[in-house]
């Protein structure tokens, strides 16, 4: 009988730890939805980020995707960055500026697609635990037991 103790002991110890895991995954899935979203509204102008944040839907998250793969946003407005050839500066200057602007835009597209990586890996799991749908975590040998 001890031992079957320490089973239990063990196996709800997992099943917290992976419960854990499930609502670290959820939490971040949340993060980067709203940071695509948020860079959607962006592009348009401050004015739609409220409007964008309130209310979007699963579709609207894979066309943003979409947006981000093919280069469709203009990083430079996304960001906040003045444009180079309003700002007084010499023609070098615009030029090494316009030349940090590039390649500040290349990372955070790189660092981007790397979200959506993430996203794309967990987004089944992400959709049932936002449907209300309830993961229920089990070893396999408790499965062996339920269909027995």
């Amino acid at each position: 009988m001890e031992l079957y103790e320490n089973v239990v002991k063990c196996d709800i110890h997992i099943q917290v730890k992976q419960h854990i895991m499930l609502d670290i995954i959820v939490k971040i899935m949340i993060l980067i939805e709203t940071t695509l979203v948020l860079v959607d509204a962006l592009s348009m102008g401050y004015h739609m980020v409220v409007k964008k944040l309130t209310y979007y839907s699963f579709s609207d998250v894979y066309q943003i995707m979409e947006n981000i793969r093919t280069s469709k946003y203009n990083y430079r407005k996304v960001l906040g960055f003045p444009s180079v050839g309003k700002l007084p500066l010499t023609k070098e200057e615009q030029k090494y500026l316009a030349n940090n602007y590039q390649n500040g835009f290349t990372i955070f597209s790189t660092a981007l697609n790397s979200l959506i990586e993430f996203y794309n890996k967990f987004r089944i799991l992400y959709g049932k635990s936002k449907h209300g749908l309830v993961l229920i975590q089990m070893l396999p040998h408790q499965c062996l037991r339920i269909h027995s």
